[in-house]
């Protein structure tokens, strides 16, 4: 019997009216991702809620159960659709199609048998723009999910309309500008009068990301010119200085997780991620974002860099580079640990505390090291294919394990081995290069309560014979709440192939974009 959904979700204390809204609901399929803190429900209403219960609901239980993030998928009987509900359609829309913000401020619709008809005060390229990212099918999807009733959407220019599309993308970019020149500026006031290092105490911290148990900021140094910055070791005895005229600096950090806001001419160090680089409009510079990390505190940094000072930082911190789309430049690091010295601030351009860099040098990361002089073989160790147990890739470990100098290590991971592919690739790019590693193959396994049997009777069959492989596609991992998609067989005797058998099935609900992303089968 299906569940309410105050009935599932039993931390949620709601206030009377949404109560009684909630108590006339039923559960109807859920959707997870443990491991990014996700989830989202299909719950079936008696009555209308308008999307801003509904979303402020979705608030509520995220915090109840410490979520990233929450999404009720509304399921109503197609004799509660009204045509005023277009409007919580468009509201909707804005949310899922990104593309969308902002187009539906001022609209008007209307609906003829199963055409929905929407006028909008843009010009022909805002409406080409919103066909060229699916909009209206976007539309019709959330009616189809939330009703079961298929329209045909168009959206077209209104008849008065005055809203000058290419005069909105011009100011858009002459926000940009702004931006570019203030970040220009700012820099060159710090390279021509530099502000000593100031270290600021009792200030409220920047938007940064901390340890769970907020340990006092770490910074100690070691011989050899290393230093201790948060959780990383890093060696600044040879530091290559990539801006202006490469003129060294002094390296005096202050760890990420110490800094406040409105400090100047700080110093502070972290492995790179997430870099980004974006070329201006007239393609002789490089607005650069990332974010950096030591492990006890993170913060984004960002600058406009001239080309010529620009590629030798992203040939410096990285492997390989490659354009996408309208000049983005994505890495993928290799070295990626910076000292950079800048001023801490609150963006104008997004409203985020970040680090303006004017100045910054790369320099080397210390990896942990096996220094015994006789290496162990580790028989038991887990990956991220451990759910809540690892974290470390399969690839990764084989590789950390190969540095340190071990000859082989087991992957042990619970109850299954779908590490074994990455660790067995990894390995094999070992070889390549020579080094002598072996992966050793193996698994926690559980066992079983052979009481509650699955299997009745007596077999005297081998792989020799006859037998059906299966294999089924659905609409999540839950044997619960979620349904078949698709079903596939193969017919095997005597180790060959002698019969297929395939057909899709209707779940009668709709298949999330996630698994029509790995299954490529949609509603």
């Amino acid at each position: 019997m299906a569940k309410t959904f105050l009935e599932v979700f039993t931390k949620y204390t709601p206030d009377e009216v949404t109560a009684n809204l909630l108590n006339a609901s039923e559960i109807r399929g859920r959707r997870a991702d443990v491991e990014k803190r996700m989830l989202e429900v299909d719950c079936a209403f008696s009555q209308i809620i308008s999307k801003n219960i509904l979303y402020r609901i979705e608030e509520e239980i995220a915090k109840a159960y410490d979520l990233r993030m929450m999404r009720i998928n509304p399921k109503y009987n197609e004799e509660l659709f009204y045509v005023d509900y277009i409007k919580e359609v468009l509201k909707e829309a804005s949310r899922s199609a990104s593309v969308s913000r902002g187009f539906f401020n001022e609209y008007e619709y209307s609906i003829n048998g199963n055409d929905l008809i929407i006028d909008l005060d843009f010009t022909n390229g805002g409406i080409e723009l919103l066909y060229s990212a699916d909009t209206h099918k976007e539309i019709e999807k959330i009616i189809f999910n939330e009703f079961g009733l298929a329209f045909n959407v168009e959206i077209r220019r209104a008849e008065d309309a005055t809203f000058d599309y290419e005069l909105y993308l011009q100011k858009q970019n002459e926000e940009l500008s702004y931006y570019i020149n203030e970040m220009e500026a700012e820099r060159a006031r710090a390279i021509a009068t530099p502000a000593p290092i100031e270290k600021e105490e009792n200030k409220a911290p920047v938007y940064t990301v901390n340890t769970v148990d907020e340990e006092e900021p770490k910074l100690e140094k070691l011989d050899n010119g290393f230093l201790r910055v948060g959780n990383i070791t890093v060696d600044i005895s040879e530091p290559f200085y990539f801006m202006g005229d490469g003129e060294p600096f002094e390296i005096d950090p202050t760890p990420i997780s110490a800094l406040t806001s409105n400090m100047r001419n700080v110093c502070t160090i972290g492995r790179v991620v997430n870099f980004e680089a974006k070329a201006t409009r007239k393609n002789d510079k490089q607005i650069i974002s990332f974010g950096i990390t030591d492990e006890q505190g993170s913060i984004t940094v960002k600058a406009v860099l001239p080309n010529d000072e620009a590629e030798p930082l992203i040939k410096a911190i990285s492997k390989t580079k490659y354009k996408e789309k309208r000049g983005t430049i994505k890495v993928e690091l290799y070295s990626g640990v910076l000292c950079v010295i800048g001023n801490v601030k609150q963006d104008s351009f997004d409203g985020e505390f970040t680090l303006n860099f004017n100045n910054g040098c790369v320099i080397k990361e210390v990896k942990r090291t096996d220094d015994a002089p006789v290496k162990r073989v580790e028989l038991h160790c887990h990956t991220n294919m451990s759910s809540m147990d690892a974290t470390i890739p399969p690839g990764t470990l084989v590789e950390l394990a190969a540095s340190w100098g071990h000859k082989a290590i087991a992957v042990t991971d619970h109850g299954n081995v779908q590490g074994f592919p990455e660790a067995m690739l990894a390995a094999d790019g070992l070889e390549k290069k020579g080094i002598d590693f072996k992966v050793i193959y193996g698994m926690e396994a559980y066992y079983v309560d052979d009481t509650a049997r699955a299997l009745y009777g007596e077999c005297d069959s081998s792989l020799d014979d006859e037998f059906v492989v299966f294999d089924l596609e659905t609409t999540g991992l839950s044997a619960t709440y979620n349904k078949i998609t698709e079903i596939g067989a193969v017919k095997i005797r005597n180790g060959e192939i002698i019969d297929e058998f395939n057909t899709f099935v209707d779940p009668e609900t709709h298949i999330p974009e996630d698994i029509t992303e790995l299954t490529g089968i949609t509603d």
